[in-house]
């Protein structure tokens, strides 16, 4: 996705700061991490990416979709250190410790 420029005033006057949905997304992953879904509110995730409340809402709709976001980051990472970790591994056992492993692993 391209960089959104954002007008960000100070005292001197308006500057440009380039922004990205990466940027917002680190800060809502961030906060859902820290404080959890029910206490993370959409303003302490813009305050957290460094950017203005508005700029939440062009990533996403509201709080719920950015919950779902983190979660299918959260799964597709998950998934990929699992299948990542059972490639090259024979035996239905040995998959199985590597499986578990990097639940663990993920869930620490």
């Amino acid at each position: 996705m391209p960089s959104i420029p954002v007008k960000k005033e100070s005292r001197k006057g308006a500057r440009v700061k380039s922004h990205d949905a990466g940027t917002t997304k680190g800060g809502a992953r961030e906060l859902f991490v820290e404080l959890g879904c029910q206490e993370t509110r959409p303003q302490n995730i813009a305050r957290r990416a460094g950017v203005v409340n508005g700029t939440f809402y062009l990533h996403f709709a509201d709080k719920q979709q950015a919950s779902l976001d983190f979660e299918e980051q959260t799964q597709n990472e998950s998934l990929k250190v699992m299948s990542d970790g059972v490639e090259e591994i024979s035996g239905i056992r040995a998959r199985w410790r590597v499986t578990c492993g990097a639940v663990v692993d993920l869930s620490a």
